[in-house]
């Protein structure tokens, strides 16, 4: 059976610069350090063997990055979009949602006792405010904010 030839790989003087930086960055996430440093090696003319085992990863995670990055550039080292469950909320919802998590109870125009978790850590507000009815909006004032179904509950 034959061996599969290497994609070649051309890196400009820009690129390199570029590639070099997120290989050796501190802040670097680690994945785009591993890619960075196959599509340097391969740059060098290292076979898909050589280059797998400077790195610590399988030749089959050269062959994918090495073929990307041939293929698109800088752009081909990039994830791609992964499917899973569709989005539940749009993203104005999830802004507005978190906008309202955010602000202050006396702000929302009720009283403290009404909105207050009874974790005391948040506030809750109707979801009818941004066009969630039957949610709740629950948040601590950070970044994170949760709609969740609000549930009639009879004592």
């Amino acid at each position: 059976m034959p061996v599969a030839q290497a994609c070649p790989v051309t890196v400009t003087s820009a690129v390199r610069r570029v590639l070099t930086r997120r290989s050796r960055g501190q802040k670097t996430p680690y994945r785009d350090k591993v890619r960075a440093q196959i599509v340097l090696l391969a740059a060098c003319q290292w076979p898909d063997a050589a280059v797998a085992a400077a790195a610590g990863i399988s030749v089959d995670t050269v062959r994918t990055w090495r073929g990307r990055f041939a293929e698109q550039g800088l752009a081909g080292l990039a994830d791609r979009a992964r499917s899973g469950r569709p989005a539940r909320f749009t993203a104005v919802q999830v802004a507005q949602v978190k906008a309202l998590a955010c602000r202050l109870p006396a702000r929302a125009g009720a009283p403290l006792s009404r909105w207050s978790c009874p974790g005391g850590g948040g506030s809750r507000h109707r979801g009818n405010d941004v066009g969630l009815d039957g949610m709740a909006v629950v948040g601590s004032g950070g970044e994170q904010a949760l709609a969740v179904p609000v549930v009639a509950v009879s004592a």
